[in-house]
């Protein structure tokens, strides 16, 4: 366990460069509420000022306002720098980390989505043109936005805090069911979307401490999402179906493909990522015998 532990030290750390350090019952309810209203302050202030409700500006808006929430906790109640939640840039690697959780989002659901086509499934080209393009572009952006303040919130506050004041395993649960509470209210959700919205936040945290700072999970969370809605066009997290993407995936067996809630509420999620988890096991295995 002390092992493990020193393995999130990066995170721990950060929270002990606070002049305040935040209780757990603050870090777990107190903080995602202020996040979550600023969020809608920030959100009700811009587009009532200039911007109109298009999906690009609908991703980025609210999540902008999540990270401003996080922000103003850590920079001026807790007093200590905003990095220190997980954007750590040691031998300059926040490029390449970024980069490997892009592919490995794609991959992880790539593999999902052949799971769903293989049992009962069927994908079909969509097109794409210059219009289209244009669109996803933007959607790419908003989703990089929408990926990072969640995992800003819960990877990199929540984790952080948690493991903090208990230890890393109590860290990675603890973050990874308020992430899937958060999901609570999505069309669809239930019994599957949940342990699998658990999972998805396992994978991500696995992935944060293996790559020691959150630019890696911000990736994998993004594409993940991006490549759900508009690479292989199907439902977000319950969010429904974008006709706006590259394929169309449709399943008649919804135990597998996840019905309203998407593939998240199915069983090829549930494989796809039980198989992520233990190839990062076994890469923290091996780190840990490097300790």
């Amino acid at each position: 366990m002390d092992k493990f532990n020193k393995l999130a030290l990066p995170f721990v750390n950060g929270v002990e460069e606070g002049k305040r350090k935040s209780n757990l019952f603050v870090a777990m309810i107190v903080v995602p509420i202020f996040s979550f209203l600023v969020s809608f302050i920030f959100s009700y202030v811009v587009f009532l000022i200039s911007f109109k409700r298009v999906p690009f500006m609908g991703l980025v808006i609210p999540f902008l306002g999540m990270i401003l929430g996080v922000f103003i906790w850590v920079r001026f109640f807790e007093k200590r720098k905003f990095d220190t939640i997980g954007f750590f840039t040691e031998n300059n690697k926040a490029l390449k980390n970024y980069m490997i959780g892009i592919i490995t989002g794609l991959v992880a659901f790539s593999i999902a989505t052949f799971i769903i086509v293989t049992f009962q499934g069927n994908i079909s080209f969509l097109g794409i043109d210059f219009n289209k393009s244009v669109f996803l572009f933007t959607m790419l952006i908003g989703y990089g936005v929408q990926g990072a303040a969640e995992e800003i919130l819960t990877r990199g506050y929540i984790f952080g805090v948690v493991s903090n004041k208990l230890n890393v395993v109590w860290g990675i649960i603890i973050n990874s069911v308020i992430f899937a509470l958060l999901h609570l209210g999505n069309p669809g959700f239930g019994l599957i979307p949940f342990v699998n919205i658990i999972l998805v936040g396992i994978f991500f945290t696995l992935m944060a401490i293996i790559t020691k700072s959150l630019w890696c999970s911000c990736a994998i969370h993004s594409m993940w999402n991006f490549a759900q809605g508009h690479i292989f066009g199907t439902s977000v997290s319950g969010t429904g179906v974008s006709y706006n993407s590259i394929f169309m995936t449709t399943s008649n067996n919804s135990l597998v493909a996840g019905g309203v809630f998407g593939p998240e509420g199915g069983l090829a999620v549930t494989i796809t990522l039980l198989l992520f988890i233990l190839i990062c096991i076994f890469k923290i295995r091996k780190q840990l015998n490097s300790i």
